[in-house]
C-alpha cells in the first residue's frame, strides 16, 4: 500500500512537470481564473511563444463562452483587427490579429493575456477551443503571411481542478507524510 501511495505521489509531481515540458513552441491557453464561484465565470486566453518564433496573430473556434473582452492594453492588439462572431452551430471564431505589420503579439519567453472570455462554464467540456477545418494552423507569423505548422503549436484548455481532485492529492500527500517518506521509515 505504500509503495502505491509513494507511486501515485510520484507520477502525480511528474505529470505536473511533463505538462509544462511538453508544451509546443507556440502555447495558445484558455485557463479558467481561480476563485469564482459564478454564475459566470472568466477565462483568461494565453499565449506563449518560445524564443525564434514570432506570433502576430491566432484564430480559432471557441465554445461555452457567452462574450470576450480583448486586452486592448497589449501594444500588438487593435480593436480594428479582433473578432468573436457566431457561427450557425453555436461555436464562435475568434480572431486576434497584430495592429500592423510585423509586430508580435507577445515577446519570445512571455506569456501575455490576449483576451478574457466569460461564460456559465467551469469545466472542460463543455468549454473548448478548436481548429479551423480548412487552416493549416491556428498562429500565423508576424506579417500574417504563414500560419505555423501544427507540430509548434498547442491550443488547449485548463480547466480549474475538481475539488475531489485536490482533496485526493491532499491526501495522498498527507499519507505520505505520516508514512514518513521524508524520513527513514515506510512502515505506517
Amino acid at each position: 500500500m505504500t509503495h502505491r501511495a509513494l507511486s501515485l505521489v510520484g507520477f502525480l509531481v511528474l505529470a505536473s512537470l511533463a505538462a509544462r515540458v511538453s508544451a509546443a513552441p507556440i502555447d495558445v491557453t484558455v485557463r479558467l481564473n481561480p476563485g469564482q464561484s459564478g454564475p459566470v465565470y472568466a477565462w483568461s486566453l494565453m499565449l506563449r511563444v518560445d524564443p525564434g518564433y514570432e506570433v502576430g496573430g491566432v484564430e480559432f473556434y471557441t465554445n461555452g463562452f457567452d462574450s470576450v473582452e480583448f486586452n486592448f492594453a497589449l501594444p500588438g492588439i487593435s480593436l480594428m483587427y479582433c473578432f468573436y462572431n457566431p457561427i450557425p452551430d453555436g461555436r464562435k471564431y475568434i480572431g486576434v490579429i497584430n495592429s500592423a505589420d510585423g509586430v508580435a503579439l507577445s515577446a519570445p519567453g512571455e506569456e501575455v493575456l490576449l483576451a478574457t472570455f466569460f461564460g456559465p462554464n467551469r469545466t472542460s467540456p463543455p468549454v473548448f477551443l478548436s481548429q479551423l477545418p480548412q487552416a493549416d494552423s491556428v498562429a500565423y507569423d508576424t506579417h500574417i503571411a504563414h500560419r505555423y505548422p501544427n507540430a509548434v503549436v498547442s491550443l488547449r484548455v485548463v480547466p480549474e481542478p475538481s475539488h475531489s481532485a485536490l482533496f485526493a492529492l491532499a491526501f495522498a500527500l498527507f499519507f505520505a507524510l505520516r508514512c514518513g517518506i521524508a524520513g527513514a521509515t515506510l512502515t505506517c
